[in-house]
This record gives structure tokens, sequence and C-alpha cells, in this order.
């Protein structure tokens, strides 16, 4: 009798491990879109040129998805659909610069490793993103967002202008609780749920499609591998004297 309960114990504990094993490892996909608030008022000619350019950026964004991969232990953020050529690479290229999106960014929480891998003046890096420090202010308003209702927070992020001068600037997120996972858009997360809104300057990141725990989906999880190896502040140093020797 003793050595059948046993017997039960154990079969009991091994089927729940596999099941845990099983749904850590499925695939989860969110798809967001962009939007932004920023108007173009017509004034001068020559100036008109350059609005329509803007213009045309700003709605190859509307015309983005960008793509969550993630499952318990590893995620990857990036723009779906491959490299665009022509006229319509030039506008991607600048719908991408005017809205933050560059390259991709993976993410591995038992091996405590963040990673974005870009392109920058013609060269390719992989910078460790490991150490950011994300310090969210979480407050009780909350909102529905398709069938899930998100928390708001707030998060006060320190950067460095064009011109080199430190400023600081404020970064909305709206997260699931009910999607205990610490994942999000770009390079943010590390809330108490996955962040289905964001806020960044004037452009919004927001969920359109969400799949959670994709039965035999054929999406993997690959880590970026190629690139300069660089820390944040040696990116940041590199990048620097770049716009140096450029401006002399």
């Amino acid at each position: 009798m003793i050595y059948k309960m046993k017997f039960l114990l154990g079969i009991f504990f091994l089927s729940s491990y596999i099941f845990v094993f099983q749904y850590s490892n499925k695939i989860s996909i969110i798809e967001y879109g962009i939007s932004n608030d920023i108007e173009l008022k017509k004034d001068k000619k020559e100036i008109n040129k350059n609005k329509e350019i803007i213009g045309n950026a700003l709605d190859k964004i509307k015309e983005t998805t960008l793509q969550l991969i993630f499952t318990k232990e590893e995620s990857i953020f990036k723009k779906e659909g491959g490299l665009e050529v022509g006229e319509e690479g030039i506008k991607s290229r600048l719908a991408n610069v005017l809205s933050g999106v560059k390259g991709l960014y993976y993410r591995n929480i038992s091996a405590k490793e963040f990673l974005h891998q870009k392109e920058s003046f013609s060269k390719l890096f992989l910078i460790d993103i490991s150490k950011q420090e994300q310090n969210w202010t979480l407050t009780k308003e909350s909102k529905m967002i398709g069938e899930y209702k998100c928390y708001k927070a707030v998060l006060t992020e320190k950067y460095v202008t064009r011109s080199g001068i430190d400023n600081e600037r404020e970064i909305e997120a709206w997260y699931a609780p009910e999607i205990p996972e610490p994942y999000g858009p770009l390079n943010y997360g590390n809330l108490p749920g996955l962040i289905l809104e964001l806020t960044k300057k004037r452009f919004t990141y927001y969920a359109k499609s969400i799949k959670l725990n994709v039965k035999d989906s054929e999406l993997k999880i690959t880590k970026p591998t190629k690139g300069e190896k660089l820390t944040t502040i040696e990116f940041n140093d590199l990048i620097m004297k770049l716009k140096e020797t450029i401006r002399f």
C-alpha cells in the first residue's frame, strides 16, 4: 500500500513537472502597432518638401508591425518583415529613426542577459543592456485593453541628447497582471505584468494582437550573436566620438 502511494505520488510530481516544463516552453506572440500625435502644418513651400518626406515616414510608421515573441525564460522583440529597398526602404529607415525602433532586443531571464543588436554608422553592434535600471512608479489608475485590465506605471528616464546634453523624459506603460511576464516593447519591462501599451516621446506602442501559449508554433527565439560586443556606456562613448569626427 505504501509502495503504491509512493508510486502514485511519483507519477503526480513527474506529470506536474512535465506540465510546467511544457507550459514554460510554449511560444506566446504579441503584435504591436505604433501611433503618434504629430501634426504637420503647411507653411512655406521650401519647407513643404521636407514635411512631405516626414509625412511619408509617419504613414510608414502606421503600417509597421512589431513582434514580441516570448516564453517563460526568454524573449525577442523585433520589427516584422524583411529589409525593404528603394524608396520604400528610405521611408522605412526614417520611420525607424523617428519611432525609435532600431534592431532587435533579446532577453534571457535565467541567464540575466539582455542584448540589443542594431546597426549604427553602417556597422552592426551587439550591446549588453543587462545593467539598465528601470525604477517604475506604479499607480492605481487602470483601463481595459482588449479583455485585460491594465494598470498604469510611469518611469522617468535619463538620456543624452544628440548635442551631448543630459536630459529626462517620461515613459508611460500599461501592464496586465493577468499575463505575469516581465516583457514589453523595445527594452522596457520588469513590471508585474506584460506591457500592452507604452508611450515614449510622441509615439505609442499598442498591442493589436495577443496570442498566448501558441500550439505547434514554428517560431523560434534565437539569441543574436553577430555584431561588435559593447556595453551601453562603451557604445554611447563610441557614438559621441564618431559624431565629433563627422562634425570636424
